[in-house]
């Protein structure tokens, strides 16, 4: 007869077992934890953490639809550890990896050290929890808080502690300041007392009726420590409605289950399919600890139900929805998929070992199919690349520069802190056109150049920043990241003083007042075959124009040819000359593609206009009115030197 390892090799065993997975989560937690750029609510989160305590009570009492206790956290943190996205990411990463340990004690209470090691590994190797643990909000404490608090009240429950009471009255009022959400938690844990007091145990420890009088002394405490809160928050809490199309209830069951099963990033219809096998095992672990352990299964049941059907009744009143607001209820579910996976392996027979395997390999890659994409293909990152955009800014800015963006994004205040001086036009919903554009026109007469991020603004007229930017001031810059791009804009007064003067006369009133090359300066610009040469124009028309007029522009090479050419009607197509304002000075830039076989020597470049609707060259006159040529040549020569 075989002899049975002895409890203390078990326990080592288990111990190591724990260890590696714990090694495990953390690796797979760190690893590029600050790889992306923090998205919108964690820049929130960022933002909020450096105010003061005082500032963030009041933030969360009137504009922040959470209770101060993650923010206010967060700024001890910060305190310490200093605001970089590592430090600030490390903050949930945290609970994120305790959370493997936690849901291990919990389930090797509930169903045994085995599933509790299967559970463990599940929770360390899950796309969708790594997500988050790496996201700065609060979601992975949530799930911790409500493993505690699980946890203690199963022990409360099971061995009639006051210790456990305590711990657990203190983890709800931990979970009360730190979500909303942790009343589906507490739904789960009353109706479980309920079950355990009128379902037919046969025991209980401390008497029926004493249990649930204690669980409500415990909620009372807990709700009593909450009640500060909730009495200066209520009018905002409870006027908080959404206007959102409704999730219908199978919709939410099936992404939650989806993303619970192999995380946020799939590839439907076939990976549909994979996922849906998980669920099938984390049914199987229902059913079979239904018949074994109806206890636990009750428990784990309501743990996994009452959050979705939470969700589920605040998406019907117009709340939106998202699969991480189901988070609390992901350690039940891999608890049941860990039992499920259990009974697979103790079968006795090599099909269910073959089986159990398969589901071991089905986990593992449906978890990485989320978790690489996450992690390397930049368009499913989950932000914008906003520290790259907000890194260039700032080394390409010089001394009397500002930040213009049309929208109040966090993660510009975030990445921009102390760096150039910002504005947000519109600066609110009801900020007129008029309003916009003395805005605009001010910051033009204070600043010398503005860098503008346009983003989706808050209403239309957040739409008409770049276009009156396009016709009052001067793009010099244009640059193109991954989803944003950035303008660079000189104001006209500081242009006028770097251009070069060339007073020519047009006919129909029409002048060239002068221009500016790329790099500036009065000495002989030096060209690259290949490349673009980059020239603004400063046009005035002394009367209104009737005629629309195209601009050319023509790089004549020492031999007479033509080798480039950038032909459009003024502001890039946008500002026809038919509705320029008599007296107004128009900037007109143009980028003109120098041709590859330009040879050595000295280039000059034409400037005019032609009649859009006949090809006419609008004439050059002299002093006298008397045409004298259909094109200007800048006096700046140009060189291209191979």
């Amino acid at each position: 007869m075989k002899a049975r390892p002895s409890r203390s090799s078990e326990y080592l065993w288990q111990s190591l077992l724990l260890a590696a997975i714990l090694l495990l989560a953390f690796g797979l937690r760190i690893y590029r934890l600050d790889a992306q750029s923090l998205r919108g609510d964690e820049a929130a989160s960022a933002v909020y953490a450096g105010f003061s305590i005082s500032k963030i009570v009041e933030i969360s009492r009137v504009a922040d639809p959470h209770p101060p206790l993650f923010y206010g956290a967060l700024h001890l943190w910060q305190s310490l550890t200093g605001p970089t996205e590592f430090a600030l990411r490390f903050w949930v990463l945290l609970p994120g990896v305790l959370a493997v340990s936690s849901l291990f004690a919990l389930v090797r209470r509930l169903l045994g050290s085995v599933a509790a090691i299967f559970a463990a590994f599940l929770l360390a190797v899950n796309s969708f929890h790594i997500y988050y643990s790496q996201d700065l909000r609060s979601y992975t404490w949530l799930v911790l808080l409500g493993l505690w608090a699980s946890y203690a009240l199963w022990q409360a429950l099971h061995r009639g502690r006051r210790f456990s009471w305590g711990v657990y009255t203190l983890a709800l009022v931990f979970l009360f300041y730190l979500h909303y959400y942790a009343l589906f938690l507490l739904a789960f844990h009353g109706m479980y007392v309920l079950w355990r007091g009128f379902g037919g145990q046969r025991s209980v420890v401390g008497g029926r009726r004493q249990v649930i009088l204690t669980w409500l002394g415990a909620v009372f405490l807990a709700g009593l420590a909450f009640l500060p809160w909730l009495s200066t928050s209520w009018q905002f809490v409870s006027g908080f409605t959404g206007d959102f199309a409704p999730a219908l209830p199978h919709v939410v069951l099936w992404r939650g289950l989806q993303a619970f099963s192999g995380g946020l990033i799939t590839q439907p219809p076939s990976f549909a399919a994979w996922t849906a096998a998980v669920m099938l095992l984390a049914g199987v672990g229902s059913w079979v600890m239904w018949r074994q352990r109806r206890d636990a299964a009750v428990f784990l049941l309501l743990y996994l139900a009452l959050p979705f059907i939470g969700v589920m009744l605040l998406t019907l009143r117009g709340q939106a929805f998202t699969e991480r607001y189901l988070i609390a209820a992901l350690p039940a579910y891999l608890s049941l998929t860990a039992f499920g996976w259990q009974w697979l392996i103790r079968r006795d027979s090599p099909f269910n070992w073959v089986l159990g395997a398969a589901a071991f390999l089905l986990i593992l890659g449906l978890n990485a199919n989320a978790w690489f994409p996450y992690q390397f293909d930049e368009s499913l990152a989950k932000s914008p690349p906003w520290r790259e955009v907000l890194n260039y800014i700032a080394k390409k800015s010089a001394p009397g520069d500002a930040l213009i963006f049309t929208a109040p994004l966090p993660t510009i205040t975030y990445y921009n802190a102390n760096r150039l001086p910002t504005h947000l036009v519109p600066y609110s919903v009801e900020t007129t056109p008029a309003e916009m554009e003395a805005d605009l026109e001010a910051f033009l007469q204070r600043y010398k150049r503005l860098w503008l991020l346009p983003t989706q603004g808050l209403t239309p007229v957040a739409e008409q920043v770049t276009p009156w930017l396009d016709k009052h001031a001067v793009r010099v810059d244009q640059t193109f990241f991954r989803i944003l791009h950035t303008n660079l804009y000189e104001s006209p007064a500081y242009f006028l003083t770097t251009m070069t003067a060339q007073p020519t006369l047009f006919a129909n009133g029409i002048h060239l007042e002068g221009f500016r090359f790329e790099k500036g300066g009065q000495s002989p610009q030096k060209i690259k075959p290949g490349k673009t040469l980059d020239v603004t124009l400063v046009w005035r028309a002394d009367a209104p124009v009737a005629a629309s007029y195209t601009v050319f522009t023509h790089l004549v090479g020492p031999d007479g040819a033509l080798y480039g050419q950038w032909d459009n009607p003024p502001g890039r197509g946008t500002y026809p000359t038919t509705n320029w304002p008599p007296g107004e000075q128009i900037f007109d830039s143009y980028q003109i593609p120098v041709q590859e076989n330009a040879p050595p020597g000295e280039y000059r470049l034409f400037v005019g206009m032609y009649n859009s609707a006949d090809g006419e060259r609008l004439p050059v006159l002299d002093e006298a009115g008397n045409s004298i040529a259909d094109h200007a040549v800048l006096s700046i020569p140009l060189a291209v030197d191979n």
